[in-house]
C-alpha cells in the first residue's frame, strides 16, 4: 500500500474541524504533534544546526498537504509542483489558518494582521514546498497514527506543530513570532494548492 493511501476515507462521517472537536481532542493533538516534532531540526535539514523557517515551512506545507487529501482530489494524474485550485480547499483551510491566527495570538502576534510578504520572501526555507511535503509525509502519518488521532484533524496536528515551532524559534531567538506565524500560514495555502510528489 503507497503512504498515500493511508488518507483514503478521511470523508469519514463528512464532518468539519471545529474549537469543540480541536478542544475536545487536545490530548492526542498534542500527543501528535510531539511525536511529528521529533521529525525536524538537523535530521531534516541536513545542517548542522538545523533551519527554523524549512521546519516552520515544513510543518505548515503537510497541514496544506492535509487539507487537500481530506479533499479526495485524485492527484495521481497530475504533474507535481502544479497548482490546484477549488473552492472546497479554500473552505477546509479556513479553519486551519483560523487556528494559527489563535496561537499566535496567544505568543502576541495580532491575529487580524496581513501576512508579511517582505518578510516572507527573505526568510526561504531550504526545500520548495513538494519537497517539504516529500520528506515528511510518511514521518507525519506514523506520528498520528502512534496517537490514534481522527484523520480530521489532521491538519490540525501539523498546524499545531508549526506553531510549536514558531514559539521555539521565538524562545531561541532565531526568528520573530510574527515572521514564522507568516510563514506558517503562507505554506499552509502553498501546501494545499501543491500537487504533491507521486511517493510510492
Amino acid at each position: 500500500m503507497g503512504i498515500f493511501d493511508k488518507f483514503k476515507g478521511n470523508k469519514e462521517e463528512q464532518k468539519e474541524i471545529t474549537l469543540q472537536g480541536i478542544q475536545s481532542n487536545s490530548a492526542k493533538l498534542d500527543e501528535a504533534s510531539g511525536y511529528f516534532l521529533q521529525c525536524f531540526g538537523p535530521i531534516f535539514t541536513g545542517t548542522p544546526e538545523g533551519h527554523i523557517v524549512t521546519d516552520i515551512a515544513g510543518a505548515s506545507a503537510i497541514a496544506g498537504l492535509m487539507v487537500l487529501r481530506s479533499t479526495g482530489t485524485d492527484l495521481s494524474k497530475r504533474e507535481p509542483g502544479n497548482v490546484i485550485l477549488g473552492e472546497e480547499i479554500n473552505q477546509k483551510q479556513e479553519p486551519v489558518l483560523r487556528y494559527i491566527a489563535a496561537i499566535g495570538h496567544n505568543m502576541g502576534v495580532d491575529p487580524n494582521a496581513d501576512s508579511n510578504k517582505e518578510a516572507i520572501d527573505e526568510n526561504k526555507p531550504l526545500f520548495d514546498t513538494v519537497e517539504l511535503t516529500q520528506k515528511l509525509e510518511e514521518s507525519f502519518y506514523e506520528a498520528c497514527e502512534k496517537s490514534d488521532i481522527q484523520k480530521l484533524y489532521y491538519p490540525i496536528v501539523a498546524a499545531l506543530t508549526a506553531m510549536k515551532l514558531v514559539g521555539a524559534g521565538k524562545d531561541m531567538g532565531l526568528l520573530d513570532p510574527s515572521i514564522g506565524k507568516s510563514i506558517a500560514m503562507f505554506y499552509i495555502v502553498a501546501g494545499s494548492k501543491t500537487v504533491p510528489h507521486h511517493n510510492q
